[in-house]
């Protein structure tokens, strides 16, 4: 259900949006503040949290285990451990939220129940390495996890579809990395863009209006303050060409 949903293309005109500060400057640097807020407070956090300290080890050791049965049952283990990580990083994330801490606990608990393994897909896709075919977040210092082991774990329609995602959201955000500073900002970028998919309008039928209308003004905030990031960061144009391919592939859960 996830994964279609963040695969659908656009089927009309993205929303025009003014990639520039807005006209209160005060507005603007609160805005940036919280963006600096949001990229150390999750490094802090991955740091709280960390990998396993067998991680590193066990790799080794499900590669030279040859008994399938007791490679999987360790594959399964260590994806096991590594869920629950970034599972922790991200509860831990959106509490650094501060629309996300003004809501009711029903209404927190509402939007990770739909949104939640969104949000961790996306997350587990922009941290694709397609030279080695493993996932590992660039910025940190975690240890790859072999994407191989979706394999074992999920079989091969899971491994295909999410690989195939992956290698299109990191192509459209990685793209044209030529230095550390560039592959930061890509970085900041796609922490806001998981705060834009908590946040996705996607309550039931039966959903109280008011409901939708408090995320959907929230969601919409943060896509302005993307776009914003995208014109400092990486300036107009490129920003701009960097929307327009983006965007698209996360419209379907607006």
């Amino acid at each position: 259900k996830s994964l279609s949903k963040i695969e659908q293309t656009l089927s009309s005109p993205l929303p025009i949006m003014y990639m520039k500060p807005p006209p209160d400057q005060q507005l603007y640097e609160r805005q940036q503040f919280l963006l600096d807020q949001l990229s150390n407070g999750y490094e802090l956090i991955a740091n709280q949290y960390p990998q396993p300290n067998k991680f590193v080890y066990r790799n080794k050791i499900i590669y030279q285990t040859e008994n399938f049965d007791e490679k999987l049952s360790l594959i399964k283990d260590l994806t096991r451990e590594l869920t629950q990580m970034t599972t922790l990083r991200l509860l831990n994330y959106f509490n650094l939220i501060p629309e996300f801490q003004l809501l009711s606990q029903q209404e927190k608990k509402t939007i990770l129940t739909q949104n939640m393994l969104t949000v961790f897909m996306f997350h587990g896709a922009l941290t694709y390495n397609a030279d080695n075919d493993t996932f590992v977040d660039r910025t940190l210092a975690d240890d790859p996890y072999d994407a191989k082991y979706l394999l074992y774990v999920y079989g091969p329609k899971v491994y295909d579809n999410f690989i195939a995602l992956a290698k299109v959201l990191c192509s459209v955000i990685y793209q044209s990395i030529d230095d550390k500073q560039f592959e930061e900002h890509s970085h900041t970028l796609y922490l806001l863009l998981m705060v834009v998919l908590l946040f996705s309008n996607d309550f039931h039928a039966n959903a109280i209006e008011d409901k939708q209308s408090k995320l959907s003004k929230i969601q919409h905030n943060y896509i302005d303050i993307a776009c914003r990031l995208l014109h400092d960061r990486f300036g107009f144009t490129p920003g701009r060409r960097l929307f327009q391919k983006l965007f698209p592939l996360l419209i379907g859960k607006y």
